[in-house]
């Protein structure tokens, strides 16, 4: 499960990653969240790690997953405390921030707790 799921949120964040790069540079709102060229940077580099993970293998997605679930969960944390040398560069917004607080539940759900994560008697 961890494979499906790596897969579907990489070409996610490649295809929000790439439309936000397309998008302009600076900062500014696509729909309600905030990006800017970093921010899109980061999309597109998690995307791409996701991406790979899930061509890997479901081991490697299930690890994937995890560290992506506590890296976007630290990035969430963040934003909604309003750590500024975090906040600022990213150009976050509370829409962000929500979304990264669910993208990290997703990935920590697949990466450690779905169904195929349990080892089998």
């Amino acid at each position: 499960m961890a494979r499906g799921f790596a897969f579907v949120i990489g070409i996610v964040l490649l295809a929000v990653g790439a439309w936000g790069m397309t998008s302009g540079g600076h900062d500014h709102f696509m729909w309600f969240f905030a990006v800017n060229g970093l921010h899109n940077l980061i999309h597109s580099a998690a995307g791409g790690v996701a991406l790979l993970a899930a061509i890997l293998g479901e081991r490697t997605a299930q690890f994937v997953c995890l560290l992506l679930g506590v890296l976007f969960g630290l990035l969430a944390v963040a934003g909604f405390f309003g750590v500024p040398w975090v906040s600022d560069p990213l150009n976050l917004d509370l829409a962000d921030n929500i979304l990264h607080l669910c993208v990290s539940v997703g990935c920590l759900f697949f990466g450690g707790f779905a169904p195929s994560a349990v080892p089998r008697a």
